[in-house]
């Protein structure tokens, strides 16, 4: 039986020579669950080291799987031509944010790159939400992945809270749900950064495709052993 893909590391905050040395040990374990792993995420080492950082991330063992998360967020033709150009870097993925709107992500989506769209980040809390947008944040990322979804990309980021109902929706069926804010069981969950946060479990369960999973994974000491609990998590759930 092929191995589903379920997992992007996001490695943030690493720099290029820690970030190859990582992604060169992970892709070289010898623990199964490797193969689940779907892609790599970047953003401050693109800014940082520019196009050439995918032709290293290749080189370590990412292959072309590799997410440039821009959160492209502008006119139409702006974010056709930087698409474009990520295109030509050869990376796999990119996001964009679906409050540009439908046609703006359709000219992301022309550059032939797999587009995930954010919907709401999950760094704003349900209150922060609701005090935007007048509307709690379901109904706000229902709406923002459906446009999503009229726009023809590949998928969209919620987080754990809402993806249950995005997975519900016949209308959104054939997007990919990606899931960041990851949190192993036990583990606190308090996060600066990410307020709306759950367990790969029940990301999963919930009806999550893939989830994003970052300093569990790049700042472990043992990176097997904790991929390894991630996965056993993930397994408990039943596949859809």
């Amino acid at each position: 039986m092929e191995t589903k893909k379920r997992i992007f590391v996001a490695l943030d905050g690493l720099g290029k020579t820690k970030v190859c040395e990582f992604v060169g040990k992970l892709t070289s374990l010898s623990n199964p669950y490797v193969a689940t792993i779907a892609g790599f995420k970047i953003h401050d080492l693109w800014d940082q080291e520019g196009p050439s950082i995918l032709n290293d991330l290749e080189c370590a063992g990412a292959g072309g799987n590799v997410l440039v998360d821009l959160k492209l967020l502008d006119v139409p033709q702006t974010v056709r031509l930087r698409a474009q150009a990520v295109r030509q870097a050869k990376a796999g993925f990119l996001t964009v944010h679906a409050l540009g709107g439908i046609e703006m992500m359709k000219a992301a989506a022309e550059s032939g790159l797999q587009i995930i769209a954010i919907t709401i980040l999950t760094s704003h809390s349900e209150s922060e939400v609701r005090n935007r947008f007048r509307r709690p944040v379901y109904d706000v990322v229902s709406e923002l992945a459906w446009e999503a979804k009229q726009a023809g990309v590949w998928g969209v980021v919620c987080s754990a809270n809402e993806v249950g109902v995005l997975a519900s929706n016949p209308d959104l069926k054939g997007l990919k749900f990606v899931v960041p804010g990851i949190r192993l069981a036990g583990k606190d969950a308090t996060d600066e950064n990410q307020k709306r946060v759950n367990t790969p479990e029940a990301a999963f369960e919930s009806g999550a495709n893939y989830i994003v999973v970052g300093s569990e994974l790049t700042k472990a000491d043992d990176v097997s052993s904790v991929l390894a609990r991630i996965m056993y998590e993930i397994d408990k759930v039943p596949d859809r």
